[in-house]
């Protein structure tokens, strides 16, 4: 994978290996090694140990079956039951379905069905519950240059989260393989649609107390926005502050830790240079969503976010629509009881 992004540059000078290995997870090197993270107990490694190893080739005559099963569950409306997940697996386990990733990524066709299906996998309990054996996976799905692949590892981050049973599990899931330093490069690198998933997921991750130390690590050695956010792109940098904003609205225990890590002043450095209008006008539009939060003033008043968006709403160069969704934020900023008593503390 040719690693080229800041989010990338940091990734690699952490002590995680730079070869992500084969999405196979039954290969010595990828097993799980604690064992109460195995969820699917003796029976699922017995069934483990009997099933083919994804890199082998299948005939043809296989290859179709598995297809056609796939493209059937992917087309299914709805969600499928947990009965029905165990018995398509049962059929055609995981590494098998994998495997046919990678031996085919050069189809993207084949790519987009599979994938399809191992959503609708991973959206039910049982499947989610099989994801943080399947770490290696995340973590090769979120570099790759598939967008199909990199969209369902995003989608897989979701579903270990929100359905995998033991939070302790999916947290550590994050931390073993590096995951959040990757979402953040989907984040500013990937397409909108990806790019949406993956704020979804962060801000699930932050809605765990454990999971908000891994986006503001105690230490502050972790991967910082504002530094990602001074080498991204402009487009970049809105994606970063919605997230932000994201994140905001949380908890007042993750506002308190953007506070603290001053990523509040991203949205000042967009604001104030007003070279670019329709720049200004997406952090305003992000900045009044951040704004809709009860306890957005007592953190928004303390900075100098109120005097940069008056000298918006007194700029007569600027656009009557910049000026507009700025007077839209200052009042909302102001009509609280509390406003200018927080204003006089600041």
């Amino acid at each position: 994978v040719h690693i080229t992004s800041p989010v990338h540059r940091w990734w690699r000078s952490t002590s995680f290996p730079s070869q992500i290995p084969s999405l196979c997870p039954s290969c010595p090197h990828n097993r799980n090694q604690n064992p109460e993270r195995d969820r699917g107990g003796e029976k699922q490694q017995q069934q483990h140990h009997h099933q083919m190893d994804p890199a082998a080739e299948m005939d043809t005559g296989e290859l179709d079956a598995l297809l056609r099963a796939a493209a059937d569950f992917a087309s299914y409306p709805g969600t499928h039951g947990e009965d029905t997940v165990r018995q398509f697996l049962e059929q055609f386990p995981l590494p098998k379905l994998l495997g046919v990733l990678q031996s085919q990524a050069d189809l993207p066709e084949t790519v987009e069905t599979v994938a399809a299906c191992l959503d609708k996998v991973f959206s039910s309990r049982y499947g989610a519950s099989l994801l943080p054996s399947y770490g290696e996976f995340i973590q090769a799905g979120l570099l790759t240059n598939s967008n199909s692949i990199k969209q369902l590892a995003c989608k897989a981050v979701v579903h270990l989260l929100d359905k995998a049973g033991d939070i302790a599990v999916a947290v550590d899931t994050f931390v073993q393989h590096n995951l959040y330093p990757l979402l953040i490069n989907c984040l500013v690198e990937g397409d909108e649609e990806i790019s949406a998933i993956v704020l979804d997921a962060i801000k699930r991750l932050a809605e765990i107390p454990t999971g908000t130390d891994i986006i503001f690590p105690p230490d502050g050695q972790g991967l910082q926005l504002n530094k990602v956010a001074a080498q991204s792109s402009s487009m970049a940098r809105i994606r970063i502050l919605s997230l932000i904003a994201k994140l905001f609205g949380a908890s007042s225990c993750t506002a308190t830790a953007i506070r603290d890590s001053n990523l509040l002043s991203l949205f000042e450095d967009e604001i104030k240079d007003r070279k670019d209008m329709l720049k200004t006008l997406s952090a305003l539009e992000v900045l009044y969503e951040l704004a809709e939060h009860p306890h957005s003033n007592m953190f928004l008043l303390k900075t100098s976010l109120l005097q940069h968006i008056t000298d918006v709403i007194n700029d007569p160069s600027a656009d009557s629509i910049v000026r507009s969704r700025a007077s839209l934020i200052s009042g909302r900023l102001l009509s609280s009881a509390d406003a200018f008593m927080t204003i006089e503390k600041s």
